[in-house]
């Protein structure tokens, strides 16, 4: 059996690793959101604008009594998909082709 002390000091420090990448990824968004703002009107500046859009939608719908547990289960799954979807290595690779054929 672990020492208690090693254990608490184990958590002490993922608990400190969790509380720094919280704060990075936050700084991070706030600085985001700055450039964002810098940003000439256009179609950037409105893609910049639509992840943030598209997070407050979902979670209105989320908090949002009127709406049915399998809608908001819809939404889940729709906000998953494009990063279930995405390959993490093209095709050809994967099988082991790198080169085109062999003339």
């Amino acid at each position: 059996m672990a020492d208690p002390g090693t254990q608490r000091g184990v958590m002490a420090g993922w608990l400190k690793l969790v509380l720094t990448a919280a704060a990075v990824m936050v700084a991070l968004w706030a600085l985001l959101v700055v450039l964002a703002a810098r940003l000439p009107p256009g179609l950037l500046k409105d893609l910049a604008g639509f992840l943030p859009a598209c997070v407050t939608l979902a979670r209105r719908l989320r908090a949002d009594p009127r709406v049915p547990w399998q809608a908001k289960a819809a939404v889940v799954l729709a906000g998953r998909a494009p990063a279930a979807g995405t390959p993490t290595r093209h095709p050809a690779h994967a099988a082991g082709r790198t080169r085109g054929p062999r003339r």
